[in-house]
């Protein structure tokens, strides 16, 4: 299993739990430190993390990458400045 390059894991601040986020597949979640041990050992349950995005494959990762892209280039290109 490998995450996604795009797949943030951070300590929450004055707390035992982590966050979890991964911006291309838009999910966001809050784990404990033990889910964190788990994914940071390879032992979590990797049909999770796929569904909710964290752990992608090259081919859907670069696609959604270049998706976040040209929705970036058409919102600037139709923004008002």
């Amino acid at each position: 299993m490998k995450l996604s390059q795009y797949t943030i894991i951070r300590k929450l601040h004055d707390s035992s739990n982590y966050f979890i986020m991964n911006p291309l597949s838009m999910q966001a979640d809050i784990i404990s430190q033990q889910e964190m041990e788990a994914i940071a050992n390879g032992t979590y349950d990797t049909s999770i993390l796929k569904q909710k995005g964290y752990v992608l494959d090259e081919q859907k990762e670069k696609m959604l990458y270049r998706k976040a892209y040209l929705d970036f280039l058409d919102t600037r290109d139709n923004s008002k400045v």
